[in-house]
């Protein structure tokens, strides 16, 4: 496949090469609610199983041939040019007034991250001598239903449209790691967020 073809030329160029960054997943530890980097993985979806055999075949042939590597298991990720993330559909939901699907009524808990602070991140890790896996997330939980709430307080009624499935109840990054190689960082908070985009909309 791709990625097959791409460790092959890094491996061929190796010369050039001082690490390679590979973003997974957190969907790799399946139901566990605190996500620590040694944990066991729990492949319940195909994505999951896609993301883990990568992480294996990275490690095996980069490692192989002594070229640095940190597989990066980021959380849930939003901001910049998402149109992928709950936030973003939160967001595109007010400005076009359309449905929002919710998963259980949003009790879900999740370690939500902006993009710019993993782009600063992986900075801090280019610049490090680290190896291996490493968790990419705040190490807070916070429930979609409370960003609903955060909307909804700025008097935005959304049409949602409830779906009951089953589904990990709480995953929160731990960043004892993460805070070993890059230190303890201020990262953006989500509430805000939302709020300045919604200011925004209507400015």
């Amino acid at each position: 496949g791709s990625l097959s073809k791409i460790l092959k030329i890094i491996i061929e160029m190796q010369s050039f090469v001082e690490t390679v960054i590979y973003t997974s997943s957190s969907s790799v530890y399946g139901q566990s609610s605190l996500c620590k980097e040694n944990d066991k993985v729990s492949l319940d979806s195909l994505y999951a199983s896609l993301k883990f055999s990568s992480e294996m075949m990275i490690q095996h042939y980069l490692s192989h041939h002594k070229i640095n590597y940190i597989i990066a298991r980021v959380f849930n990720m939003y901001g910049g040019y998402d149109n992928f993330s709950i936030v973003s559909k939160i967001i595109q939901s007010i400005i076009n007034k359309k449905q929002l699907n919710l998963t259980n009524n949003g009790e879900s808990v999740r370690d939500f991250i902006h993009i710019d602070d993993v782009c600063f991140i992986y900075k801090a890790l280019i610049k490090s001598d680290y190896t291996g896996l490493i968790n990419i997330g705040t190490g807070q939980g916070k429930s979609i239903k409370c960003l609903i709430d955060v909307v909804q307080k700025k008097g935005h009624k959304l049409k949602i449209k409830n779906i009951y499935k089953v589904e990990n109840s709480k995953s929160i990054a731990s960043i004892d790691r993460l805070n070993m190689i890059v230190g303890e960082l201020d990262f953006i908070n989500i509430e805000n967020y939302l709020n300045d985009c919604i200011n925004c909309i209507y400015n």
